[in-house]
């Protein structure tokens, strides 16, 4: 991800940035109105929700997302 221009950060708070802690990845994609959540169990997906950058709560599901 980095090397698509995300830069990996310990809290996403804006466009641009990404965060992995264990198995969660946030990402805000550039252009995006709001940040990603994404739950990983192993390689399977297992929810993506947008979420507030302020208070880092989930906001909302999402059945796709797209991140580029």
């Amino acid at each position: 991800m980095e090397a698509a221009g995300l830069e990996s950060v310990p809290i996403v708070e804006e466009p641009g940035q990404m965060s992995v802690r264990g198995c969660v990845l946030d990402l805000f994609p550039p252009g995006a109105q709001a940040p990603l959540r994404i739950e990983l169990d192993d390689e399977t997906v297992e929810s993506v929700r947008t979420f507030d950058a302020g208070t880092q709560m989930s906001v909302e599901e999402q059945e796709c997302a797209d991140v580029w």
